[in-house]
């Protein structure tokens, strides 16, 4: 649905394929899985319509589950609602995995976007503008020295520059215990936004802008639920080309995603034989850590 109302599929495919499945429900299980076997490779199609390369796990085969006519209309409903911005957000996000039984996950307090704010502003949004700030000024004086006539300047400033463009790519976050992806979601936005602060007040200083380049790969997870890991590497993309859309950026092609092995599917402690799993290098540990209630 986000797919299709940011224009990512062919106009009308997904709405038609609703529309035909309604008439025929016994044969809408065929119809998703056409739409997603084509979704999952290159050169794919459904009829005559060429459908981009979108990769990544979601896609993997073609499987699709049986709808009703019940089904079918409410799906039909919500594809008029703006997945686009306002659906794909962390405070929906945490209720779309399971709550019950083995899966249901535990230490949920901190999934409103407000509450993970105020471990990301001070973990990561404020010490790396503290680093710009710094870079800038050094920028400043490199610059000064070209305009005084001592050469050399124009050289050292774009130097500093994209030096804090690389720590920035090279920058990982992680959560090990990620859910569905809310605490990597909003610090994959903080990243991008601090790169696109940095290149907009370069460029006022006068130099060469860069194109955006932090990506998805900079958030590392860890999750032992299956469909909730699944959903993080999902909505980590999503929260990527939301991103480039806001900022006037084309959205990634060919593919659209990439498969994100940097969110592990796994018991973030305990290997299977009770050995201790290490944990991926990461600059920040940013994350809701697992608690149970006692009375």
């Amino acid at each position: 649905m986000f797919a299709n109302n940011v224009g990512l599929l062919p106009k009308g495919l997904f709405d038609n394929m609703l529309a035909v499945s309604k008439q025929r429900p016994a044969r809408s299980a065929a119809y998703a899985g056409q739409l997603f076997k084509a979704m999952s490779q290159t050169g794919g199609e459904v009829g005559f319509i060429a459908v981009p390369w979108f990769n990544g796990g979601l896609f993997e085969d073609g499987t699709a589950l049986p709808l009703d006519v019940k089904d079918l209309d409410l799906l039909i409903r919500l594809t008029e609602l703006d997945w686009a911005r306002s659906i794909l957000h962390p405070r929906n996000l945490v209720r779309a995995w399971p709550r019950s039984g083995q899966a249901q996950p535990v230490g949920r307090a901190l999934h409103r976007s407000a509450k993970i704010e105020m471990l990301i502003d001070p973990v990561i949004r404020r010490p790396l503008l503290t680093e710009w700030r710094s870079v800038r000024e050094q920028i400043e004086i490199a610059l000064a020295a070209l305009a005084r006539r001592k050469g050399g300047g124009k050289d050292a400033a774009q130097a500093l520059y994209h030096g804090f463009l690389e720590r920035l790519r090279k920058f990982r976050v992680l959560d090990p215990a990620c859910g569905s992806g809310n605490f990597l979601y909003l610090s994959l936005q903080a990243l991008k936004d601090l790169e696109h602060q940095a290149s907009v007040e370069a460029e006022a200083l006068g130099l060469q802008r860069e194109f955006p380049q932090v990506g998805p790969e900079t958030m590392l997870g860890i999750e032992i639920n299956p469909y909730a890991a699944e959903l993080a590497r999902v909505s980590v993309w999503i929260g990527h080309i939301q991103w480039t859309r806001r900022h006037g950026f084309a959205a990634p092609s060919n593919p659209v995603l990439q498969a994100m092995d940097t969110i592990e599917c796994r018991d973030a402690v305990l290997s299977d034989d009770g050995g201790i799993m290490p944990w991926p290098s990461a600059d920040v540990i940013i994350s809701n850590p697992p608690f149970s209630a006692t009375r």
